[in-house]
């Protein structure tokens, strides 16, 4: 059963139905003709599949799932690909430039964090009271 973007079901389903591959193909906004463009399949083809005359392609069917932007892995869920983008469960958008800026970021927080001990540290080292000398 399809609730907007989100396949509730089985990525790992080896036979899916006619039907699963209709409901995907709708899910995806695809007609058709530009469902079995995208599969690589002849438009009859594609049709004998989603009308239940030829067995569904589970590759196909795969497809048309990412295609919709349904993720296949249980720590997606909730997540959706639209337009380019990566879309969190609270509708946060991430664009690729972004992602690909995750480790230079990280980079810096470590280097930014390194300083802050450096700096800590020197603090630490001026607050501490000189020790007096004693004398015989």
């Amino acid at each position: 059963m399809w609730y907007g973007l989100r396949f509730v079901g089985d990525w790992d389903n080896a036979s899916p139905s006619a039907e699963d591959l209709k409901d995907a193909r709708r899910s995806a906004c695809l007609s058709v003709y530009e469902a079995a463009a995208l599969c690589g399949f002849h438009r009859s083809t594609y049709q004998r599949q989603e009308q239940g005359r030829s067995r569904a392609s589970v590759a196909a069917f795969r497809l048309l799932l990412a295609h919709a932007g349904w993720m296949p892995y249980q720590s997606w869920s909730g997540w959706r690909i639209k337009d380019g983008e990566l879309w969190t469960p609270e509708d946060w958008c991430t664009t690729p430039g972004e992602i690909r800026a995750i480790p230079l970021l990280l980079q810096q927080i470590a280097e930014l964090r390194r300083l802050l001990r450096l700096a800590e540290a020197s603090i630490e080292e001026l607050s501490t009271p000189p020790i007096e000398p004693t004398l015989p």
